[in-house]
């Protein structure tokens, strides 16, 4: 299956337990850690293995892809510790759909599109076998592993940007005592 093909289905069954989680009709509880675990599982392989790729053709709206996965992530741990029989709880539902809605809509007309071009049919269908081998692995560490998976990779990445940060800052600093230098002796 198409990388794009498989975010896609992925989406539908986001939908799908959003619709079933406003109808009432099965355990709240149960509907809410499924969901939870198939969102935040799609995250991850995306920003592991598609949004890098994707990155070359539409740097801006994977860097807003990111932050868009960083609100609902937010929000949704939000809906997790929320008690279903709670005043807030809808709201809350209804928050994190409206965040996933507007992240797919704009994957789905934008991002898959230019990606389908950009990929070609083989690379296309060997990435979505590799991502398809991912969600699986994430989803049988159920929503706490894939949070981890998600928060372990982001730390990484963070760290990275940090030691670079901290690398120019010192290079900055020294630059600067060296200016300073220059100038006393003057």
């Amino acid at each position: 299956m198409k990388a794009t093909a498989l975010l896609e289905r992925q989406h539908r069954k986001v939908e799908s337990l959003f619709n079933a989680l406003e109808a009432g009709k099965k355990d709240p509880a149960e509907l809410v850690n499924e969901l939870a675990c198939a969102l935040t599982a799609h995250a991850v392989i995306e920003e592991e293995m598609f949004y890098p790729l994707a990155k070359r053709v539409e740097r801006e709206l994977v860097l807003q892809s990111r932050q868009e996965h960083d609100l609902a992530t937010y929000a949704l741990k939000r809906l997790v510790a929320a008690r279903p029989e709670s005043d807030s709880f809808m709201a809350k539902l209804m928050v994190t759909k409206e965040a996933v809605a507007h992240h797919v809509k704009e994957e789905e007309e934008e991002l898959f599109p230019a990606m389908e071009e950009s990929l070609g049919e083989e690379e296309n269908e060997a990435l979505g076998r590799r991502m398809e081998a991912r969600f699986k692995e994430l989803q049988e560490a159920g929503y706490e592993g894939a949070l981890a998976a998600r928060k372990a990779r982001r730390t990484r990445g963070d760290g990275e940007q940090a030691r670079g940060d901290g690398q120019r800052a010192r290079g900055t600093e020294k630059r600067a005592g060296e200016a300073g230098q220059s100038a006393r002796a003057r």
